[in-house]
């Protein structure tokens, strides 16, 4: 048996010499547990044999109380390291948060500048510049779905061509400038003896336009004859005084079921009216 002062020494030694015939048989490492004078020490036993055939034991190992303070210390700074990494990645996540958010905050900036634009562009496709009602091209839009309801519903609807009588002197006289302010006020006219549901758009030049939903011939006559009466009496910019000649049409007088076939009918009517003296209206 080894001798020495050294308490592990002693221990190491207690437990060569009481388990000699499983330390020469060992072929991988032993981890155990073995108490000396009431202390308790881990030991780690490996044999191993070196280049001139000596065979070698070689035993490591700690107090328990040794190891369980290292271990402690170990959880210590473990438990530290797991709580710093916590921290980082929340602070990681409130930074990536607030990332998110100010992108999302961007890109529903950005979507709404689009949306805003689109309705711009939408605006500017489908209204006359200069009386800012809708132009031709909307109105015929508008036309067509009020024809597919007549198919579908016998829905009848009318339309109004209006023009304003001697126009041209207007501009001749007064110049393009109060020309253009003359449109503008009898767009407002039209506006003000028109229901919100009623399409009304700039035709072209000096001529209105009007689409009268689920209105019969006779009432879309009545509406016209008050657009005709406000014109009359309105007092235009440089206290210039106008009249507008008038043609109605209602869908269901019509054999055709198209829009183009009723705008032509109505120009006919309005045509009628221009040559039996203007500021009246004509019917079909």
């Amino acid at each position: 048996m080894l001798s020495s002062t050294d308490p592990f020494t002693q221990a190491a030694a207690q437990y060569l010499d009481q388990h000699i015939d499983v330390v020469n048989g060992l072929d991988k490492p032993v981890y155990t547990a073995f108490e000396v004078a009431d202390q308790r020490y881990f030991l780690s036993v490996t044999r191993m044999d070196d280049s001139r055939g000596l065979n070698w034991v070689i035993v490591t190992g700690m107090p328990q109380a040794t190891l369980m303070s290292n271990t402690h210390t170990t959880l210590r700074i473990t438990l530290g390291i797991t709580l710093a990494a916590t921290l980082a990645a929340m602070l990681l996540g409130v930074v990536i948060a607030r990332q998110l958010v100010a992108a999302e905050r961007r890109l529903t900036q950005a979507n709404q500048q689009l949306l805003d634009s689109n309705e711009k562009l939408q605006y500017v496709a489908s209204t006359d510049n200069l009386t800012g009602l809708m132009n031709r091209r909307k109105f015929l839009d508008i036309a067509e779905r009020e024809l597919l309801q007549y198919e579908r519903y016998q829905r009848d609807f009318s339309i109004i061509l209006m023009d304003l009588d001697h126009f041209k002197q207007v501009n001749d006289q007064y110049g393009h400038n109060v020309g253009d302010l003359v449109l503008k006020q009898t767009a407002e006219i039209l506006l003000h003896c028109s229901r919100k549901q009623d399409a009304v758009a700039r035709w072209g030049g000096e001529e209105f336009i009007l689409l009268l939903p689920a209105t019969e011939l006779d009432t879309a006559v009545l509406v016209a004859e008050r657009i005709r009466r406000s014109i009359e009496d309105y007092n235009y910019e440089s206290g210039i005084k106008l009249t507008g000649s008038f043609g109605v049409v209602s869908l269901a007088r019509l054999d055709a079921l198209d829009i183009g076939a009723l705008v032509n009918a109505a120009d006919e009517r309005l045509y009628q009216s221009k040559h039996g003296g203007r500021n009246q209206v004509s019917v079909s």
